[in-house]
């Protein structure tokens, strides 16, 4: 598995972030809590402009995010929501968005 330096984190976020133009992006879990083993995947929480549905796929979003990571054997894991989803969800108990936000690192945000 190839080593989470910072230069191949940053990598990993431009590419996110070229993908997609997202809002925010936060990295939670363990490599933003620094707990980080060996087999530990980089977990990301992107946040969009736009709502999801018939017309704009949530699917094909994170389709896009992940083809356009760079080839590191590195396990990646993208969750993706809208903006209202981000802000209807952001205080709660047990959502994944509400962890991310109270145990995350904020890596890019859209000025």
């Amino acid at each position: 598995m190839t080593p989470v330096t910072e230069k191949v984190l940053r990598e990993i976020i431009s590419a996110i972030v070229d993908s997609v133009h997202p809002l925010k992006v936060i990295l939670f879990g363990s490599y933003a809590q620094g707990h980080e083993k060996a087999d530990s995947d980089l977990d990301f929480l992107v946040v969009e402009d736009e709502p999801f549905g018939t017309l704009r796929s949530r699917a094909r979003q994170i389709g896009n995010i992940y083809r356009s990571l760079p080839p590191y054997i590195i396990p990646v894991d993208i969750v993706l929501y809208s903006k209202d989803e981000s802000d209807k969800w952001k205080n709660g108990i047990n959502h994944v968005i509400a962890r991310a936000c109270r145990e995350g690192k904020v890596v890019y945000e859209r000025s």
